[in-house]
């Protein structure tokens, strides 16, 4: 594929996947991830590859927890079994996981130092979902992890310091996924005030007044048809 815009453009969750990710691609998309910014250049995160039997165990915790807590929700069962479905046919299964050890600890820091290794976890992944799409792969971002990591810890063998946040499938995509629908950058955009550089940039675009700046009420887009195990779309 050519630049990284190209790339960027390209990129859709396509949660139906099949077919092989040879060796020499599963070690790029570790190298991209392991090539993202972390606070302290601490790379607080820990990149798990499963296998077969591993995938097998991860989708039925997830399926049997997830169940246990969304159960009362319309449709849960039937997520949940298509979730473990998913993991299971995906040639390629990653969990991404904070590692604590490595976090910064002490003087009230706590909290704020989490979200940043959380942050810097998200960038990991963006990194290797993007490598993936430049080379012809798809990806979906699964967030279900979250719900249900001391689970995942104990149905793995995995180390208590590990906190499992998201969970990518790898490969080709079987179906092409639906359109979606998104906020353009002009929706999500606000400039505090006008430059030279902008031109006709901003004409279009939210700009807050000098005074008391607020930022416009939208409405959200309609996600009614979105997998809610999934992630990012």
């Amino acid at each position: 594929m050519g630049n990284c815009t190209d790339v960027i453009d390209a990129r859709r969750s396509v949660r139906d996947l099949s077919g092989d990710v040879p060796e020499e691609v599963v070690r790029d998309l570790l190298r991209a991830g392991a090539r993202a910014p972390s606070p302290h250049n601490t790379q607080p995160w820990r990149f798990v590859v499963l296998g077969q039997s591993s995938k097998s165990r991860l989708a039925a915790i997830l399926h049997e927890r997830y169940v246990m807590k969304f159960g009362r929700e319309p449709g849960a069962e039937e997520r949940a079994s298509r979730l473990r479905t998913r993991i299971e046919a995906a040639p390629l299964v990653l969990l991404l996981c904070l590692d604590r050890a490595r976090i910064r600890t002490g003087e009230g820091r706590e909290h704020i130092e989490w979200v940043m290794a959380t942050q810097s976890l998200a960038a990991a992944a963006e990194n290797m979902w993007l490598a993936a799409v430049s080379r012809g792969f798809d990806a979906a971002w699964i967030a279900a992890p979250l719900a249900v990591g001391e689970a995942i810890r104990n149905a793995l063998g995995m180390d208590g310091s590990l906190e499992p946040q998201i969970l990518m499938l790898l490969g080709r995509r079987s179906i092409d996924p639906r359109p979606k629908s998104e906020l353009g950058w002009r929706d999500l955009t606000t400039f505090l005030e006008r430059s030279p550089w902008m031109g006709a940039l901003s004409s279009r675009s939210q700009r807050m007044p000098r005074s008391r700046p607020t930022f416009a009420r939208w409405s959200p887009v309609d996600r009614s048809s979105a997998d809610s195990a999934g992630g990012p779309s």
